[in-house]
């Protein structure tokens, strides 16, 4: 008898799907120009590892093309856009985000079938920044000064007096109902 030799077959299947990610952004009451605002694309999905992350900027039609992303493999991918506020002071910045929900199915032949959803945060289909001619003023955060005298920030010295107030308010109305029931029976 001879050496056998084994047979051994390995079966590897792979699946693949692309898509490519477009947004739009506005300027209202300006022309959108070439790379004025830069956007960033996240993965955000539960258990996301691969760290996905790019950013990019619109061209002068206001179009966000993201570049094609691969899958090997299905599931619910969900990605985070949002915009990069800018420093211009004649520009209200749309500072919502637009998630993108992706769907991948496997069909089976090497293939995945793609449903997506776009929801944006702002109720519209694009990020919408607004010009305007006269520069934007912010008012800064006003200062909270952390003291008791401060009525708009108390803190635990304000309760605890007023606990104490109480506890003593109640003490003399007790007093005065004792009075008044002895008095009584005299």
């Amino acid at each position: 008898m001879g050496a056998s030799s084994q047979v051994v077959f390995e079966n590897n299947y792979q699946t693949t799907a692309s898509y490519q990610p477009e947004f739009r952004v506005l300027l209202v009451d300006n022309t959108i120009e070439d790379q004025e605002f830069s956007f960033v694309l996240k993965d955000v999905s539960t258990g996301a590892t691969n760290g996905y992350t790019e950013t990019i900027q619109n061209d002068e039609n206001g179009s966000l093309d993201f570049s094609v992303i691969t899958f090997d493999r299905p599931g619910t991918y969900i990605y985070q856009v949002t915009q990069v506020l800018g420093v211009s002071n004649h520009i209200y910045y749309d500072g919502t985000r637009c998630l993108l929900t992706l769907v991948l199915t496997d069909n089976g032949d090497g293939t995945m079938n793609t449903s997506y959803e776009y929801h944006y945060e702002n109720g519209n289909r694009e990020f919408i920044n607004r010009y305007s001619v006269e520069p934007i003023v912010v008012d800064p955060e006003p200062e909270v000064i952390d003291n008791p005298v401060n009525p708009r920030n108390p803190n635990t010295i304000d309760y605890i007096i007023i606990a104490v107030l109480g506890l003593v308010l109640m003490f003399n109305i007790l007093i005065i109902q004792r009075k008044t029931r002895v008095r009584k029976f005299n």
